[in-house]
């Protein structure tokens, strides 16, 4: 039976050196610090021991894509920088594929294949529109705090394999629908509308608001003296909580459309939420239509989605979007939009343009006046 080497040690060239173990192949290695002293045999000994087991301690497994993936969640969760939709990318379309694969060894060849299977996914209906871009650029953040994240811990990797990688295809835009002037003073006028939803309607119209933003709305955003609103904060899905808005800052303060002043001082408190609480954008979306019908405005492409040409119906973001086409159909300057709207860039801004000038003709006068109802004080 061999001999089990514990780190016996043997002074040779100078130096004491531990007889080890290494791969099941036995080797001299040199102690470090050097031991030159030959009467220096206990001591060696000692040292011998303690790399005996620095080697013999079992390595770590390294980090899996789904391990840091984790992490990498709960940190931007921490800061308030993500959303369903993140979460849904990565579960639906990035861990099946490579969630077992070592994150730091994750090369463009191990992501070639999911941007097939969204190209896949995009040519047979299963996706539609901008959703294979937005997965694209979920990868390509989460590859970018892997390298040069401001959290040193999730810093794993050396170089971004997805700039190797050429992204997925983009689909036909889907369309949305707005509200012509007529049908939104059919909804704001109907009395079998809760009123308190009638004004918010208004209000998101009107300010150009998200849901998000909307909700987030507190009193203090509004000077009713100068006739201004700033846009400072919007409310989070997951976390019920204040973050900033979708450009991440807040918007630049702007004028109040004049037939929405009314309203608002009708509405004014000294402090608190200006709208409150809405709830899921799903049901918002479904009362909305709901409402509409009960007013009468029956219009199918409201209330029906289209998959030929991709056209979504109703939802309650596409009050903002009815506000941002009234901007454009009434002919304010491009930078107004952008600034009012609080886009990113005038590319979107010019979808609006390019859409009013084509519904222009048989619009109507946007930003009507409100019914006098609606401006009543009291219950």
């Amino acid at each position: 039976m061999p001999r089990r080497l514990e780190g016996s040690v043997r002074f040779q060239g100078g130096r004491w050196k531990a007889r080890i173990l290494v791969e099941g192949r036995e080797r001299l290695v040199a102690i470090d610090p050097p031991l030159t002293d030959p009467g220096a045999h206990d001591q060696a000994k000692e040292a011998a021991r303690r790399l005996l087991r620095l080697v013999a301690r079992p390595q770590a497994a390294p980090e899996t894509v789904a391990e840091w993936s984790h992490r990498w969640l709960h940190a931007r969760t921490a800061h308030g920088l993500v959303g369903n939709a993140i979460r849904s990318h990565l579960h639906v379309h990035v861990l099946p594929a490579i969630g077992s694969r070592p994150m730091r060894d994750v090369t463009p060849r191990d992501l070639e294949p999911i941007v097939e299977v969204l190209d896949g996914k995009l040519a047979r209906g299963e996706l539609r529109g901008k959703t294979p871009r937005h997965v694209w650029s979920t990868i390509c953040t989460m590859f970018d705090d892997a390298c040069r994240s401001k959290i040193v811990e999730l810093r794993v990797r050396e170089g971004n394999p997805t700039r190797q990688v050429r992204g997925p295809n983009r689909g036909i835009r889907t369309e949305h629908v707005v509200l012509y002037p007529d049908e939104f003073l059919r909804l704001v006028s109907c009395q079998e509308i809760d009123r308190h939803r009638r004004r918010a309607y208004a209000i998101a119209i009107y300010c150009y608001l998200r849901p998000a933003e909307l909700e987030a709305l507190l009193w203090e955003d509004i000077d009713l003296v100068h006739q201004v609103l700033q846009v400072r904060r919007s409310i989070g899905r997951e976390r019920r909580a204040a973050k900033a808005p979708k450009s991440g800052r807040a918007r630049v303060p702007f004028t109040l459309e004049p037939a929405l002043v009314p309203l608002l001082r009708a509405m004014r408190r000294p402090s608190g939420p200006v709208v409150g609480r809405l709830g899921n954008e799903r049901d918002l979306a479904r009362r909305l239509r709901a409402d509409l019908l009960v007013a009468g405005v029956d219009r199918r492409e409201l209330h029906v989605a289209s998959d030929d040409p991709p056209r979504a119906w109703m939802t309650m973001h596409d009050l903002r979007r009815t506000g941002v086409t009234w901007m454009a159909v009434r002919g304010d300057s491009v930078f107004t939009i952008v600034a009012r709207a609080g886009h990113a860039s005038t590319d979107t801004t010019m979808y609006y343009v390019e859409l009013a000038e084509l519904v222009r003709p048989r619009h109507g006068a946007p930003f009507p006046p409100l019914p006098a109802e609606l401006l009543e004080t009291g219950p």
